[in-house]
């Protein structure tokens, strides 16, 4: 028989050089559903005892050498799942020759992939979790803080930090809850779809996936493998949204650090000073953090066109979603960390919010309202508002203002007009959703309880997946010791 041909460096390099090199994340997910294929072969009689047993115990070698650090992959073997059956072959032999029975790469690396994913979702929701606690607690010793509320980043009406913090932190919520959506679509094994079509061997799905964590079986075989790289991008559309969330409440504290507003203070670990302008206190990690969304969400756009125009079936081009997973997944976690640090130490200055709210005009509208309330159509009421704080006055130059337009005097009291302009005044009437301290303490523990629900969903399905590696583990050694 012909050897086949030498691939040139270069090319080698192309076909497999970084994949194999992304590949070392998958390695303890390749040996676990190794392991897991072992047993389920052993317990349907494809193999003997003798044969699992020592393809579990080169298993167990490999996984004590992993989680020593020492494990490698050989570019040679092109993937981690070569590398992990040639490891195996060489420790066993002939043995090990079986361990790839009924199953392909096309289907493993999928199973290898979402597990990797599953703990990356577990990571994320635990960094959404501490975002959307820090935020509440902190809401509630903000509720009386005013500070302006922006459009186009001009003032616009009164609001309060704790309506900020609490408008952000429903954001985070329903990044979570999205993960929460996701992980049923996640968690399902394509393990015995093969290359394609399935095997003619009598293997058992629904144990495979039972021994790794999985809560069921992702059935037809064609689409298990055709759908790889679809929940890698639901999973980074997922963490988009977060990202895109983070990156607002970002933009903001490099605008509220400025001094001309003085609205927070970062933490010091968070900021930088300048190489040659010795007063400089820049919020780089906020900056950074605008910057470091767009990794996620380029790994989207990625992953979505390296898909797109694919015909039925594995192709290599798949491959390359690989880099756009990890890439951007890792990006976003580390951005949803760094966001709650600094925000669990900023020192936000109630005094400057007060005082740019004081000065703004914000509460225009509510005067325009009171007209409302007192008959007058609004459009009339906006037009005499705009015109009366663009000159302004008080009470008198309001009053005579309203009647040279409508042709009478409103029943307006002054008191009536000194509260519509008064900012706390302002704010405590906004109910239903809005800055009010009353409203929003009630909102706090809404949204806290909700939390509590997906914090607890998430780490039921923490434990889940420890208990069936502990099972996993019990089974691997039943057999060596037997």
């Amino acid at each position: 028989m012909k050897e086949p041909a030498q691939k040139p460096p270069d090319v080698r390099e192309f076909l497999v050089g970084e994949d194999v090199r992304l590949d070392e994340e998958l390695i303890p997910y390749e040996i676990l559903c190794s392991e897991a294929h072992t047993i389920m072969l052993h317990e349907r009689g494809l193999i003997t005892l003798e044969d699992a047993k020592a393809i579990l115990s080169a298993l167990e070698e490999a996984w004590r050498l992993w989680e020593a650090g020492e494990f490698r992959l050989d570019p040679e073997l092109e993937d981690v799942h070569m590398n992990v059956e040639s490891f195996v072959t060489e420790r066993v032999g002939v043995s090990g020759e079986k361990l790839h029975t009924a199953r392909s790469r096309n289907d493993l690396v999928q199973a290898d992939t979402r597990m990797w994913m599953r703990d990356r979702v577990l990571e994320a929701a635990e960094a959404l979790s501490a975002l959307v606690d820090t935020l509440l607690n902190r809401a509630l010793e903000e509720l009386e803080t005013l500070m302006p509320a922006y459009t186009h980043f001009q003032p616009a009406q009164p609001t309060t930090l704790a309506h900020w913090m609490t408008a952000h932190a429903a954001a985070f919520l329903r990044d979570l809850e999205r993960l929460d959506c996701l992980w049923g679509r996640l968690n399902k094994s394509p393990l015995g779809a093969g290359a394609v079509s399935g095997t003619t061997l009598p293997i058992d799905r629904q144990m495979l996936a039972e021994l790794l964590g999985f809560d069921g079986v992702q059935e037809n075989t064609m689409d298990a493998v055709s759908s790889r790289g679809e929940v890698e991008a639901e999973l980074l559309a997922v963490l988009s949204l977060a990202c895109l969330h983070a990156s607002r409440v970002a933009e903001d504290l490099v605008l509220w650090s400025n001094p001309s507003m003085g609205f927070v203070k970062l933490p010091d670990e968070y900021c930088t000073g300048s190489s040659v302008m010795p007063q400089k206190r820049n919020p780089d990690a906020a900056e950074l953090l605008r910057a470091r969304a767009l990794r996620t969400m380029t790994a989207l756009g990625f992953v979505l066109n390296a898909l797109k125009n694919l015909p039925t079936g594995y192709m290599r081009d798949m491959q390359e979603t690989k880099w756009g997973l990890f890439t951007g997944v890792k990006a976003a976690i580390q951005s949803l960390r760094v966001l709650w640090g600094m925000l669990s130490r900023a020192v936000f200055d109630r005094d400057r919010m007060k005082a740019a709210l004081e000065s703004s005009r914000c509460t225009a509208t509510d005067l325009a309202e009171l007209l409302v309330m007192k008959g007058c159509p609004f459009r009339s009421s906006y037009t005499v508002v705009k015109e009366f704080v663009s000159k302004g006055g008080g009470y008198e130059d309001f009053m005579n203002l309203c009647e040279s337009r409508f042709g009478f005097r409103p029943e307006i009291s002054e008191r009536e007009f000194l509260e519509a302009l008064n900012p706390e005044s302002s704010v405590r009437k906004r109910v239903q959703g809005g800055p009010s301290p009353s409203w929003v303490s009630e909102e706090i523990p809404r949204l806290r309880l909700r939390l509590e629900e997906l914090s607890r969903s998430f780490e039921g399905r923490r434990r889940a997946l420890e208990e069936s590696l502990g099972r996993l583990k019990s089974s691997v050694r039943r057999i060596l010791s037997s």
